[in-house]
């Protein structure tokens, strides 16, 4: 990706903490085109999938995570995505109230999304980034 240094290391990688991203490394075709029926086939799958859980025990908790990128992408795309954030927790409240459900929303845990060191490139965290993560999880699992 131009603009974005990515630094290897033996264990894991980790982004530099003050990488200059270009837009157009961030906005992609698939970002600002809408492809309505595979929102909708995600949707009928994700039900089914629910469905499916559920008709093996009723009782079962499913919880949905949503996992932060690094802050800077956050920051990036916030105002294009807004319209696409707000449909996707609407569509999830619903679900969630359907299956009796949880949605914890990682996202705003800048104790993960502003550490550099926690990410792999500007998307995904590399493996010390999803054991901090884990670990929150799991602190929220026992509350």
């Amino acid at each position: 990706m131009t603009g974005l240094h990515v630094k290897c290391m033996k264990i894991c990688c980790t982004i530099k903490q003050h990488d200059f991203m270009e837009l157009e490394s961030i906005i992609k075709e698939a970002v600002i085109n809408r492809y309505e029926n595979t929102i909708k086939e995600n949707k009928k799958l994700l039900r089914m999938f629910l469905d499916e859980i559920k008709s093996f025990h009723s009782d079962i908790k499913i919880i949905f995570t949503l996992i932060p990128r690094y802050i800077e992408m956050e920051r990036a795309t916030k105002l294009f995505m807004k319209p696409w954030e707000e449909e996707f927790h609407d569509i999830m409240n619903r679900i969630c109230e359907k299956y009796d459900a949880l949605f914890w929303n990682y996202k705003n845990r800048e104790d993960i999304s502003e550490n550099h060191a926690f990410y792999y490139d500007i998307g995904h965290l590399n493996t010390t980034g999803a054991r901090a993560l884990t670990s929150l999880l799991n602190e929220d699992l026992k509350k």
